[in-house]
């Protein structure tokens, strides 16, 4: 066969292709291809995320109220002992506030300010702090 004739044999095998050819449901599925290709994926819209998403709102928000509960009983509890406290406090004299007052001072050993270094140590204290040191 020459080229003249593989030509011809390969423009009726185009034809008889081109007759077999349903171009309106080609053109559907063509169609159809491009649409789901080019839609977004929206993760926000799956019923899965969605849900998700409600539960975690939700445990935020019950741990808000119980926090909420939980402190403001506990603030209540707080003003009523000290209200209690202060009562107490407005019932005593003066000899009994100075009484109270100096039992809560505490005199003890100021320390002094100094800068203690190496040389301040004697040998048994400079061997445990090598050995301290060491690990």
């Amino acid at each position: 066969m020459d080229d003249k004739q593989l030509e011809q044999l390969a423009a009726q095998l185009g034809d008889r292709a081109a007759e077999q050819l349903d171009l309106e449901r080609t053109a559907q599925v063509v169609v159809e291809r491009l649409r789901l290709e080019s839609e977004p994926v929206v993760w926000w819209r799956k019923p899965r995320v969605v849900r998700a998403f409600a539960a975690a709102a939700l445990v935020v928000l019950t741990t808000g109220v119980l926090v909420t509960m939980r402190v403001a009983s506990t603030g209540s509890q707080r003003a009523e002992v000290a209200q209690t406290e202060l009562f107490e406090l407005e019932s005593l004299s003066f000899a009994d506030l100075e009484e109270v007052h100096d039992s809560l001072t505490y005199e003890g050993p100021v320390a002094e300010l100094s800068a203690v270094g190496l040389d301040n140590l004697d040998e048994n204290q400079l061997r445990e702090l090598l050995t301290l040191m060491e690990g």
